[in-house]
């Protein structure tokens, strides 16, 4: 049951669709991405009374009041705006507030965009949340008035597969060989790979996490789990690839879940031209999958994985920012 008007819902879904990442929008489709988008804000919506995902969430979280999780729609700067409560990492300490759906697309900006975000941080008094997420199209971060800053959480980067094979790569890359790999292999190489990272960056390896036997699982069932190696050290894992064939929220496509590199190979390159040579693979496989986007979110401060997706043939196509009110 909708929690909202049908035509409030409705200019939730429009303002959505014109928000979305051009790319996305070409991927598939236009018919299957309204359905796909459509069905995202109906479970949102739904949120705002669904006392048994609210309570489920409590109970993980083990703060808060099952009450204090429900979503919520703000009447607030001419618009209608969805959001919920949630956590980063699911550390009960780190709460933000989601900006989910508006019903005007020209309201996530500026003085209106400061206006919905003070509204949305009073809506969760249990959490006294410092910040909203809002999604953004392209690299640009949301415009603000004075007073308030926008952070880059995580950017999505994506291409097709016929994009990654046909475009060249902006340096030369090592020459890669990808072999499946078993998922405790796979769990044992990532636990490596992980700790060398931990040493690399300690910082950042706060907010990266190695994906978990369900992710690596689901990759085996529906994907590819892979190790590449180079051609001067053939029999020794480079690194690991895991990729899901999945339709989430709008793409349809093959999400990169996880992908590290060997503390040894580490700077070489060779998972750009791992990413690659996994496109060219597919593509040879089934001339199908060249329409079909490789996809996935990285860190905004995770500049390492970032140029890898760049030399790869990614582009950023979105990223999601938390804006925070300085004064």
């Amino acid at each position: 049951m909708l929690v909202v008007e049908p035509s409030v819902r409705d200019a939730m879904l429009e303002a959505d669709l014109a928000m979305l990442p051009e790319a996305v929008r070409g991927w598939r489709p236009m018919d299957e991405v309204r359905a796909a988008r459509a069905k995202w804000i109906d479970e949102q919506l739904a949120w705002c009374e669904d006392r048994m995902v609210a309570g489920n969430r409590a109970a993980s979280m083990m703060v808060g009041a099952p009450r204090d999780f429900l979503n919520v729609v703000l009447d607030v700067a001419d618009s209608k705006t969805l959001c919920g409560i949630r956590h980063y990492g699911g550390d009960g300490n780190r709460p933000f507030v989601d900006l989910v759906a508006t019903t005007d697309a020209a309201a996530w900006s500026g003085d209106r965009l400061a206006e919905i975000a003070r509204a949305a941080m009073a809506a969760y008094p249990a959490f006294a949340p410092p910040m909203v997420r809002i999604p953004v199209a392209g690299s640009d971060a949301p415009p603000l008035p004075s007073g308030w800053r926008a952070a880059v959480d995580q950017a999505l980067v994506g291409a097709t597969l016929g994009e990654m094979v046909e475009r060249p790569p902006e340096v030369e890359l090592p020459a890669v060989s990808l072999r499946a790999a078993t998922v405790d292999d796979a769990l044992l190489f990532e636990a490596d790979c992980y700790d060398a990272f931990q040493d690399r960056d300690a910082a950042l390896q706060r907010d990266v996490r190695p994906s978990g036997r369900d992710e690596i699982e689901d990759c085996a069932k529906d994907g590819r789990v892979l190790f590449w190696s180079l051609e001067d050290e053939p029999e020794k894992p480079a690194g690991l690839l895991c990729v899901q064939r999945l339709d989430f929220q709008a793409m349809d496509g093959w999400l990169v879940v996880e992908e590290c590199v060997a503390g040894w190979a580490s700077g070489r390159r060779s998972a750009a031209a791992a990413q690659r040579e996994l496109a060219r693979t597919l593509v040879a496989g089934d001339a199908a999958n060249a329409a079909l986007p490789m996809f996935g979110t990285i860190l905004g401060g995770n500049a390492p994985s970032l140029a890898t997706a760049r030399r790869a043939g990614r582009q950023v196509i979105g990223a999601v920012w938390f804006v925070t009110r300085l004064t």
